[in-house]
């Protein structure tokens, strides 16, 4: 045997629990130093998260601080679908960078532009095609804007569809209404279903566009002027009810319009879940923005019963109602509502603070 054989031999049972001691020392180091990077991690994140929250309550501050030396609450108007008179200013600009304040209803929730158009201003603005110039680019639509509003037509009868499925309603047989009609692709899509489908559109030339390409029929005038001989089992209006003055007068006028049990199918866009960047959001054209829980209140008050209310395949606020004769018309202001409103002003804090357009 050689002497390196010896001394190992020797050595063995003496280096062997030295090395295992050696690795229990270094295995303990290394989880305390695991643990102490743990904590100090989420020491961090806590930090960083009160942090966000203080910048969040500064951007609101800041908001609010610019209402007073910019604009007066407008304590002459009541809300549209509460009838209070209380208001704080939400955002003060819209996405072209100009001046544009939208306050909310501190009783309910319902966001409006202030000061209000006028009656005349938005006849001249939808029936005198300015509206359509300037936001849908062109007095005529090209061959563009037909093929993005079939793809949308598609996309939001394939939502409808859906909603009644869930609901386990049938299919509304009889005449279709389309309000704001647009170019007239969802009253093609409508007929190419097996509906009696027509629309509604102010602006002449846009209405008699769209009856020649389709061949549809569109009545030209305002819902207010609109008197039908016949009631309607369906009406669809989408991105109409954000442009409109008087938004609970023109949801009875709908109801109104229907069959008891009819269907009244909408969308817009909405606070909860904006479809763009806060500055890009508020537009002068929508003088309404409404929540979930605002879109809902006005429907019950004007007679309907939410079948399913919520966000569309297309990003937007879209609802499903009944209209329901035995509904009551009150509004009952509580909790629910003051929750509603403090969620809406934390939505758009938190969304422009991510801007970081702080003082």
């Amino acid at each position: 045997m050689s002497i390196k054989s010896i001394i190992k031999r020797i050595m063995r049972p003496v280096v062997r629990p030295l090395m295992v001691r050696i690795r229990n020392i270094v295995r303990e180091e290394l989880e305390s130093v695991r643990k102490e990077t743990v904590e100090c991690k989420l020491s961090y994140a806590e930090a960083q998260l009160e942090t966000d929250k203080i910048l969040m309550r500064l951007a609101g501050l800041e908001r609010r601080l610019r209402a007073h030396v910019r604009n007066e609450v407008p304590f002459d108007y009541s809300c549209d679908i509460c009838d209070r008179r209380a208001f704080s200013l939400l955002f003060d600009r819209e996405r072209n960078g100009e001046d544009m304040y939208n306050y909310i209803c501190e009783s309910c929730g319902f966001v409006f532009m202030w000061p209000r158009p006028t009656e005349k201003e938005l006849m001249q603005l939808y029936q005198q095609s300015e509206f359509s110039l300037t936001a849908r680019g062109s007095v005529m639509p090209d061959a563009q804007k037909y093929y993005d509003c079939e793809r949308a037509a598609m996309v939001r009868y394939s939502d409808f569809q859906k909603h009644l499925s869930d609901a386990c309603l049938d299919r509304p047989k009889g005449l279709a209404l389309d309000i704001g009609t647009g170019v007239g692709s969802f009253v093609d899509v409508l007929r190419r279903n097996e509906y009696e489908a027509e629309g509604l559109e102010p602006d002449v030339t846009y209405a008699e566009n769209s009856e020649k390409h389709y061949s549809i029929t569109v009545h030209k005038v305002p819902l207010e002027n609109f008197k039908p001989t016949r009631k309607y089992n369906l009406i669809t209006a989408f991105n109409v009810l954000e442009h409109v003055l008087h938004p609970m007068r023109f949801v009875e006028d709908m109801r109104d319009l229907l069959h008891d049990a009819g269907i009244l199918y909408l969308d817009m866009p909405g606070l909860d879940q904006m479809h763009t960047d806060i500055d890009k959001f508020f537009w002068k054209p929508h003088i309404n923005t409404f929540t979930i829980s605002s879109l809902r209140d006005l429907l019950q008050k004007c007679g309907f019963e939410p079948i399913y209310i919520g966000y569309s395949s297309l990003g937007f606020l879209d609802v499903m109602a009944k209209k329901d004769i035995s509904a009551s018309r009150t509004m009952k202001i509580g909790s629910s509502q003051a929750l509603n409103v403090a969620r809406a002003k934390s939505i758009i804090d938190a969304a422009y603070y991510q801007t970081g357009q702080l003082v």
